[in-house]
């Protein structure tokens, strides 16, 4: 039986979830800045912006947010949005590279794990650890569409322009590591 009470906090709930407001900050450019390797087993994909991707939120909405997310899509998915699971991709958590530059450019760098998700009631990720299946996920690709996705409580997800890799690069440190790896 429906109380009254039930009602409301149902009619609430509902209502709240529609609240998310959009966040009032500028679409940050992103660029490719190359790889770097500080070891044998991680392989950071290094990046610039006019923005200061760590602090978005804090600065443009006095907000505290999440740690920003980098996609790539592995197979010319290009819906970013959190709420859609692209299924190939490379993932990783995106973290300040260095300080900011005299220019206003801010650093970035993230270490992508890769996987591919099944179509499923509820999605799990089954890592790529293959060299080999992640090369020919990335056949007859020049370039890797990515982005950076930010969240916050209350707010919308803010995203990044798309930014392309060169997958060419990409191979090839992958390569190097894959033969670093087999050495040991």
């Amino acid at each position: 039986m429906t109380t009254p009470l039930k009602l409301m906090t149902l009619v609430t709930v509902l209502t709240c979830s529609a609240c998310a407001r959009t966040p009032n900050i500028p679409t940050a450019s992103l660029t490719f800045a190359g790889f770097s390797q500080p070891g044998d087993s991680v392989l950071y994909v290094k990046l610039e912006s006019d923005q200061n991707l760590s602090e978005v939120f804090n600065i443009y909405e006095q907000q505290n947010q999440n740690t920003p997310k980098f996609v790539c899509a592995l197979d010319h998915d290009k819906n970013f949005d959190v709420n859609h699971t692209i299924k190939a991709r490379g993932i990783g958590l995106l973290e300040a590279d260095t300080k900011p530059g005299k220019s206003g450019t801010f650093y970035f760098r993230s270490s992508l794990s890769f996987n591919t998700t099944e179509e499923k009631e509820v999605p799990v990720p089954m890592p790529i650890t293959s060299g080999a299946a992640l090369e020919n996920l990335l056949a007859g690709q020049e370039s890797i569409p990515c982005q950076v996705s930010v969240t916050a409580y209350g707010f919308k997800a803010y995203y990044t322009d798309t930014v392309y890799i060169p997958t060419a690069n990409l191979v090839t440190h992958l390569k190097e590591m894959n033969h670093a790896a087999e050495q040991r």
